[in-house]
């Protein structure tokens, strides 16, 4: 059999088949958001492991010789995909050989972008390259797409528990449908608020809520900005008498040299990877309302 041309449903039957009866599935998933999600599909069956357990940006994370081990041992491997955890790449191939790698980040259905640059105007648009922003579970209709899959991969790989894992999925779905109403309302007095983001990365979120990012000082792969950029966003920020500017955690010092003295500007801080909270079902729904939270207090000037 050729595995590239059999269908996916196969491809897991005939993956699985090989697993030792009633042996205890091993899960492990790449980032924070990606692993609250495989936690609340698992909830009650098992819990999976977490591959990336520092704070940093996998655009930049290495993988630790502590946490090899994770993929060496598990049966299926959750992660975006290697626009995002780019160093997982080759170690999910090698040490993971054995495991089932599951790229959430190429779902059918998903709502999908590809990354942005800072045009003439100082305005976000379409970048000339294909490349994909991979930040896809910041739309919370995204996530329901990966929470489906997660259910349908673990049922195929323990089917003992599959009525768990799908009433979990649709549980998890029905919270997630909660969570955009919740976001929604929090932030539909300040949609019409423009802003700037050191990191372009919140694509999906503001594309979700009809928010206003009028640009970056770095695209989705998190590069440095270039002088021209630099320039384009100074000049775009010199015509607000004060604007919100957006940073992750790792990046407030970075944006704060970047600025430098810019008076016209209120840095506030957004955490993609809910780093403040603990790993588990809970995390992604927290991250999310802690971003809405914080979006709102920056551009209501509370």
């Amino acid at each position: 059999m050729h595995w590239k041309k059999a269908p996916a449903v196969a491809i897991l039957l005939l993956f699985f088949a090989v697993l030792p009866a009633n042996a205890e599935l091993r899960v492990a998933a790449s980032i924070r958001p990606l692993h609250s999600l495989v936690s609340a599909v698992m909830k009650g069956a098992g819990t999976p492991d977490l591959i990336i357990d520092n704070l940093n940006s996998p655009h930049s994370s290495g993988l630790k010789p502590s946490r090899a081990g994770i993929l060496a041992k598990a049966d299926v491997i959750f992660w975006i995909g290697s626009d995002l955890e780019t160093f997982l790449e080759k170690p999910v191939k090698t040490i993971g050989a054995n495991a089932y790698s599951v790229v959430l980040g190429r779902l059918d259905g998903l709502t999908r972008f590809v990354q942005r640059r800072a045009g003439e105007n100082g305005n976000v648009i379409a970048d000339v390259k294909s490349a994909a922003d991979p930040h896809i579970w910041l739309s919370p209709i995204n996530a329901a797409i990966m929470a489906d899959k997660i259910s349908i991969v673990l049922s195929q790989a323990d089917p003992e528990n599959q009525k768990l894992y799908m009433a979990n999925a649709t549980a998890v779905k029905l919270r997630l449908k909660k969570l955009n109403q919740e976001i929604d309302a929090i932030l539909q007095p300040v949609k019409n608020q423009p802003f700037v983001v050191y990191h372009d990365a919140y694509q999906y979120f503001e594309n979700r809520f009809g928010l206003q990012s009028i640009g970056s000082l770095t695209d989705a792969s998190s590069s440095r900005p270039g002088a021209r950029r630099l320039s384009v966003i100074k000049k775009e920020i010199a015509k607000y008498s004060k604007i919100c500017v957006f940073s992750e955690p790792q990046s407030v010092r970075q944006a704060k040299k970047v600025l430098g003295d810019e008076t016209r500007t209120r840095l506030a801080v957004l955490d993609l990877f809910g780093g403040e909270f603990e790993p588990g079902p809970e995390l992604y729904f927290q991250t999310l309302r802690s971003i809405a939270h914080a979006v709102f207090a920056c551009l209501s000037g509370k």
